[in-house]
């Protein structure tokens, strides 16, 4: 019920906003196909006639991370393998799918309980993401349980949960908290609202990595996609961790190749890729678009996918949900002439961050997360520090933009 009047909060938010796209693709990630029971029984019966099955726990994940998942399934299907997903959606509750190489989807719906996999043996677990499930201690001993009966558990850190609840890592103040000493996250996380579940800011931080320790030692590996990812990991828990990690950043095979849009010199534009929302940096778009509005500069904004916050049409233009074959072909429409990855939190990897690097034309981007590990050293782009003020956000972009046009 908490949950329940979150997400109906966030809706009215987004209603008042007028942000009727921002909504609707929220809308659709309900996916009812999940309405319908599962029968355990013929679930198991399935999964004993498979000599290959790969268990992949996947929480309310979205745009990079659920492509990489999706990505890496299509990989097992490939090899034979079947897949058996569960997950969870704070409005439908715990689901699973069955998915083998040859059949396809064969079984999908609720579930009451997560599956016992007693009776199978040598299975292997994948955690993509704890982010959705709505009684992670249930998940954990769950977990627990499958590697004392000889599961193989692997980790992959699409985000950073395990560390805190608000699993950007944000504050109460909508910035990268730099994981603080345990004293400070006790004053942030009850009042931290990027923390999706309210109850779990009732959390004891300690207790709660203490917790996810213990899952994180019975895991084979760790999988992190970025060299920041293993920084965080390693201050949270200290070095016990090291030698189970291990740095795979994701295949960007499917982008295309590096065509640089033409850039209008009489009226520059800087672009912000993506579904934008607070993490994502929204605010920080605002307060630039504000800024720009007050001071009567000349610079536009163009989001290429949609923006949570409500901003003047005048300074910032969305074209709504894009796909990346187009990408190219929206800057050259719209002459733009640099990028803005305005992210706030420490991104795991960020596919975007690759999209826009393929295009040549300069970014600029907060010194933190994968956003950081994967800008240095790009030519004419920018690394500027996370708390940076509009102004000097502005100047750079402004800098980048006049780069670009020499």
């Amino acid at each position: 019920m908490v949950l329940l009047k979150r997400y109906l909060t966030k809706a009215v938010w987004l209603l008042r906003q007028r942000k009727y796209a921002v909504l609707f693709q929220k809308v659709r990630g309900i996916e009812l196909r999940f309405f319908k029971s599962v029968s355990h029984k013929r679930l198991h019966r399935r999964i004993r006639e498979c000599s290959d099955v790969v268990v992949i726990l996947s929480g309310a994940i979205a745009g990079g991370a659920k492509f990489a998942s999706q990505s890496r399934q299509a990989e097992y299907l490939a090899e034979g393998v079947t897949i058996c997903r569960i997950g969870e959606q704070p409005l439908l509750g715990l689901h699973v799918e069955l998915l083998e190489p040859t059949e396809g989807i064969r079984i999908v719906g609720r579930t009451a309980q997560l599956p016992d996999f007693t009776e199978h043996s040598h299975l292997r677990i994948e955690l993509d993401s704890l982010v959705g499930f709505t009684d992670p201690r249930l998940v954990c001993d769950w977990l627990k349980a499958q590697a004392k009966l000889g599961h193989n558990l692997t980790v992959y850190w699409h985000d950073h949960y395990m560390i805190c609840p608000s699993h950007f890592l944000l504050s109460t103040r909508n910035r990268f908290c730099n994981i603080p000493k345990a004293e400070q996250c006790e004053r942030c996380l009850p009042g931290n609202t990027h923390c999706i579940n309210p109850v779990l800011r009732s959390e004891n931080i300690v207790e709660w990595r203490t917790l996810w320790l213990e899952i994180l030692n019975l895991a084979i590996s760790i999988e992190v996609f970025s060299p920041s990812s293993e920084e965080l990991i390693l201050r949270a828990w200290g070095p016990f961790l090291s030698q189970k990690i291990v740095l795979r950043p994701h295949s960007t095979e499917h982008i295309q190749k590096p065509c640089k849009p033409v850039m209008s010199r009489s009226a520059p534009v800087v672009a912000v890729v993506g579904q934008i929302g607070l993490h994502k940096g929204a605010l920080k778009v605002a307060e630039l678009a504000e800024y720009i509005a007050t001071n009567n500069l000349d610079l536009k904004i163009l989001i290429i996918g949609t923006l949570e916050v409500g901003v003047s049409p005048d300074i910032v233009r969305e074209t709504g949900p894009y796909k990346i074959e187009r990408l190219a072909k929206i800057c050259q429409q719209y002459d733009v002439g640099a990028f803005w990855f305005p992210s706030i939190w420490p991104e795991t990897f960020s596919y975007v961050i690759h999209e826009i690097k393929a295009l040549g034309l300069p970014i600029l981007v907060f010194d933190l997360g994968a956003q950081r590990d994967y800008i240095e050293g790009v030519p004419n782009s920018c690394i500027i520090d996370k708390s940076s003020d509009t102004k000097e956000i502005y100047l750079h972009i402004t800098r980048l933009l006049a780069d670009g046009s020499q």
